[in-house]
């Protein structure tokens, strides 16, 4: 059998166009996701997560696109910035060629932690839910947790001040005051 030079650039020309067709027909079997958040029903940064079982099979910022193959997916959705990184799962489905937007609306509010003490400084934060850890922020620094009642305690130099069962309403914006 002969080869030629012709013949094997032919052959490569129609595998390359066959590949091709494959790869545009598999491109055509994408879908989009997009979230959006919003905090207290305003615009908020976000972040969605998808998920097929205990597989992440892809992750952005919200309103951004992300392409994936048609079918079943949990969505989880998370408000960004929040200190207490509120979250919520949604099953969604998608079809080749559909574009699905995942909302999620988070209802938050803002405390502030201030510190009277002498000689001044700042002092840790740390704020707990459930008897859980959610996070740790510096005083005289506003922070959003989601709406719920929460257990405060400040530390500066060694002593301690806590405050229990604070509440945090949506949308209010709230100033604790601990004395050292």
């Amino acid at each position: 059998m002969t080869i030629t030079v012709r013949g094997l650039l032919a052959t490569t020309i129609v595998l390359s166009a066959v590949g091709w067709a494959f790869a545009s027909e598999a491109a055509a079997q994408q879908a989009t996701v997009q979230c959006k958040v919003t905090a207290n029903g305003a615009w908020a940064k976000g972040s969605v997560v998808l998920m097929r079982g205990e597989k992440k099979v892809a992750s952005k910022a919200c309103e951004t696109d992300i392409r994936v193959a048609p079918g079943e997916y949990n969505a989880v959705v998370r408000l960004e910035g929040a200190l207490d990184r509120p979250s919520e799962t949604q099953t969604i489905t998608v079809t080749a060629d559909e574009k699905k937007i995942v909302k999620g609306d988070f209802a938050t509010g803002t405390l502030t932690v201030t510190v009277k003490a002498k000689g001044g400084g700042s002092a840790k934060v740390t704020v707990k839910r459930g008897g859980k850890s959610v996070g740790t922020a510096k005083s005289g620094k506003a922070f959003q947790l989601s709406t719920g009642v929460y257990d405060i305690s400040v530390k500066h130099r060694g002593e301690e001040v806590r405050f229990e069962k604070v509440e945090v309403n949506a949308g209010e914006r709230r100033t604790l005051n601990a004395q050292f």
